[in-house]
């Protein structure tokens, strides 16, 4: 829709703004649980016993840092590997040459195109979105 409205050029500068108005946002909330103005004593607590360690717990090992070729060892990297390459693959199939197929062998407008594009997205979105929202166990 920015495109058919504004040209491609705006859609690279509206949503760059967009990530500038987030890395500002999160500069601003983001900061180590004890440096939060509004959190209490028993929610740091909480979060220092539970499941967000910033603090390593007496006596215990600090992690072994290992090296990046050793992961090449597991057949599961070599799986994910190959299948990441595949999706990616297929990504940027649909992101770069079937809309241009669309457009010029199929006569779609550009405005069409993207719309038929964001269709298959919205089965997708409702469910992420709503279950971002609920509390977990």
């Amino acid at each position: 829709m920015i495109i058919a409205v504004f040209g491609w050029r705006a859609s690279f500068l509206i949503t760059g703004c967009l990530g500038l108005v987030w890395v500002v946002g999160w500069f601003r909330l983001y900061r180590d649980p004890r440096e939060h103005p509004r959190l209490d004593p028993a929610e740091l607590a909480y979060i220092e016993d539970g499941g967000a360690r910033t603090v390593l717990p007496a006596g215990a090992a600090p992690a072994v840092r290992g090296r990046w070729v050793d992961l090449l060892r597991h057949r599961t990297i070599w799986g994910m590997m190959i299948g990441f390459f595949g999706l990616n693959f297929a990504f940027y199939f649909f992101i770069t040459w079937f809309p241009s197929y669309l457009v010029e062998a199929r006569g779609l407008s550009l405005l069409k195109t993207g719309f038929l594009g964001m269709i298959r997205r919205w089965p997708r979105s409702a469910p992420s979105s709503s279950a971002a929202g609920c509390p977990t166990g």
